[in-house]
């Protein structure tokens, strides 16, 4: 379950992303990129905390590479910052290095298949984990019964609900 927590008057959510489905940051984000975001949260969560100024946060145990400027410069920035390519601050595209190629000299994680350039093999980075990714919730999406009915518990918040709350079939 995700957590809630307040930042300059909005309530956000703070999700970990287990490396056990996403190996490397660069994994989950792709996915992304590729598929969109989509998080599921239980019935009994507080929905109507949320408002259009609320984000989504996700944690990863191998979001930072503390010893950074041991590594080259990153391929590219996600961010699309050209002074990350300077590897004076640490860049998130510094995951795209650390995520082994695993499917025809690119990387595949489920359905998404993405360039990566690895490190040479004598390189060892230190992780630490952090906040890699930001994105808005622009909607929730609660999936119905199988006869159609919305989850009772769902249906009685959807009058303080601040953001568009679709009901939907799984």
């Amino acid at each position: 379950m995700p957590i809630i927590f307040e930042r300059n008057g909005a309530n956000h959510l703070l999700f970990w992303v287990g490396k056990e489905f996403y190996p490397y940051p660069s994994d989950f984000i792709e996915e992304v990129r590729q598929f969109g975001a989509s998080k599921r949260v239980p019935v009994e969560f507080p929905i109507q905390k949320l408002t259009a100024w609320s984000l989504m946060f996700f944690v990863h145990p191998l979001a930072i590479i503390r010893d950074h400027q041991t590594l080259p410069p990153p391929p590219r920035c996600p961010k699309r910052m050209k002074s990350h390519l300077a590897n004076k601050a640490y860049c998130l595209g510094h995951s795209y290095q650390v995520a082994p190629a695993n499917h025809e000299g690119r990387r595949k994680i489920g359905d998404a298949v993405y360039d990566v350039k690895p490190l040479p093999t004598d390189l060892s980075p230190e992780f630490v984990p952090g906040i890699f990714l930001r994105l808005p919730i622009t909607d929730i999406d609660h999936v119905v019964h199988k006869d159609g009915r919305p989850d009772p518990r769902v249906k009685e918040k959807e009058l303080d609900v601040k953001i568009p709350l679709n009901y939907m079939h799984e």
